[in-house]
């Protein structure tokens, strides 16, 4: 398991009632993640794709709002996650160019 910033994207208005996005830190969590091969047939092709995957044992997600888990190496957007006794996350590897 390694330990992530837990982010939520929030909705701030300015002095002018422009509304901005941003990400707020929620929580420090443990997830352990893991790279899954998904195989995608296209006619007589097929492509394969790896899927980031992630468990937690955080549950206090809710539908409404988007994550996202930060590091100092890596990042990910929280596409979807399924709530059980371990919480089941489906991600998007986020690429930074500095």
């Amino acid at each position: 398991m390694k330990e992530f910033t837990l982010q939520q994207k929030v909705t701030i208005y300015d002095n002018y009632g422009n509304p901005k996005d941003e990400w707020e830190d929620i929580d420090t969590i443990d997830v352990s993640i893991a790279k899954e091969k998904l195989f995608k047939v296209i006619g007589d092709q097929t492509y394969i794709l790896h899927q980031p995957m992630g468990l937690t044992r955080y549950d206090k997600f809710e539908k409404k709002y988007q994550y996202k888990l930060v590091s100092s190496s890596e990042e990910y957007l929280i596409e979807s996650f399924v709530i059980g006794k371990l919480t089941q996350l489906i991600l998007k590897e986020v690429i930074v160019y500095e």
